[in-house]
């Protein structure tokens, strides 16, 4: 899938990004097919500041994708609580370049 908005992530930036999620094939559980979209339409939402039920269709339906990113958030949030994650080590990617 390419990115189709101007602020999706390229395709560029994916395949740096892929290999390292969950959800992805190689992964332990049900491969996600919508990784990308999912995390296309979670930065939508961060980066507009508009409520769940705004997140445009083509990203998925807004109540799966809030489910899926409060998930991710718990287990960000388990993994710093205990030590196995320093938030302070963490960049952002920056794909201009």
């Amino acid at each position: 899938m390419k990115a189709h908005r101007q602020h999706d992530i390229s395709d560029r930036l994916w395949e740096k990004l892929e290999p390292h999620l969950s959800g992805t094939k190689g992964s332990v559980g049900r491969p996600a097919d919508d990784t990308r979209t999912y995390i296309n339409g979670v930065f939508w939402i961060l980066r507009t500041g508009a409520p769940w039920r705004d997140l445009p269709e083509d990203y998925g339906h807004w109540k799966n994708v809030h489910r899926r990113f409060y998930r991710y958030l718990y287990k960000l949030r388990h993994l710093v609580k205990n030590g196995f994650l320093h938030l302070k080590r963490w960049r952002v990617f920056d794909d201009t370049t």
